[in-house]
């Protein structure tokens, strides 16, 4: 199995701080209910622990667990959960990076809003076999994963390989993976050899894909415009890096009302003209 160490572990590092910094100020702040608190302490300690321990984080150390957030269910404070710094799927020095509008989930969801809480964990630590099987043993992301079919093991990081997990292709031929597939696929061989698993190479290694949106949403219409904080941190601390190893951005969907033009493509792909004469393009 390939070992995929992070090309740009500086961004992976800078992420979790900016988060850690967030979940500090719900913990410490004013107006949050125990419940928030106790959870944001529980993160924040998991947090720490990955970036101390990297990929000798054990899951004895995780202290945030897929049903943390229960007793919010309902409660916007879920949403105070939500990492504006959250980084992308897919391996970071793949050779594309694809800046997309929505990521598909529901923030409204107590059961998979802490698995986008976790991502910067699992991208710290390497998302091994052993670690994550017991984040997700029992939730209802596992009980799908089966009623799919599990990949062998050892699993690949499904941080950079999450279709292995999903098999999108076989349910939603028009999901973006599918789409970005079909844009970077070799002609020879069709976009699906890349979505199947264990495909080598497989998109998370030809594309690195970053969200947008201030938060997911299960349609990209209903996508939310980026924040100036996560589009300054994209600009000013991610794309810099990220165009040491990559050649192209792309930027795809744009959701309902004004903002998405402003906030990102006139601010992102002037700053990230990946290779002399290559702006970033974008696909609709």
């Amino acid at each position: 199995m390939v070992a995929y160490e992070l090309a740009h572990p500086e961004v992976a590092v800078g992420s979790a701080r900016h988060y850690l910094a967030n979940l500090e100020a719900l913990r410490s702040g004013p107006g949050a209910s125990a419940p928030a608190k106790d959870a944001a302490s529980a993160l924040i300690q998991t947090l720490e622990t990955a970036l101390i321990r990297g990929g000798a984080t054990t899951p004895g150390a995780i202290a945030f667990g897929m049903g943390s957030l229960g007793a919010m269910s309902g409660s916007p404070e879920l949403a105070r959960f939500l990492n504006q710094q959250q980084l992308g799927v897919g391996w970071d020095g793949a050779r594309i990076v694809a800046i997309g509008t929505e990521a598909a989930d529901d923030p409204r969801n107590p059961g998979g809003v802490p698995w986008q809480a976790l991502q910067a964990v699992l991208i710290l630590a390497g998302s091994p076999t052993a670690l994550v099987r017991p984040m997700v043993t029992g939730s209802q992301y596992w009980a799908s994963c089966v009623d799919r079919g599990l990949p062998p093991e050892p699993w690949r990081p499904i941080h950079v390989h999450p279709n292995d997990f999903e098999q999108i292709q076989r349910r939603a031929v028009n999901h973006t993976w599918c789409n970005l597939a079909r844009v970077v696929a070799d002609e020879s061989e069709g976009w699906r050899s890349l979505l199947d698993v264990g495909a080598s190479p497989a998109l998370g290694d030809l594309v690195y894909q970053i969200e947008r949106s201030a938060r997911g949403a299960k349609r990209s219409l209903d996508g939310h415009a980026p924040t100036d904080e996560r589009t300054d941190w994209l600009v000013q601390e991610v794309l810099p890096e990220l165009r040491k190893t990559a050649r192209v951005l792309l930027l795809h969907g744009f959701g309902r009302g004004k903002g998405w033009n402003a906030a990102t493509y006139d601010r992102c792909a002037p700053s990230s003209a990946y290779a002399a004469g290559s702006p970033g393009r974008q696909v609709d």
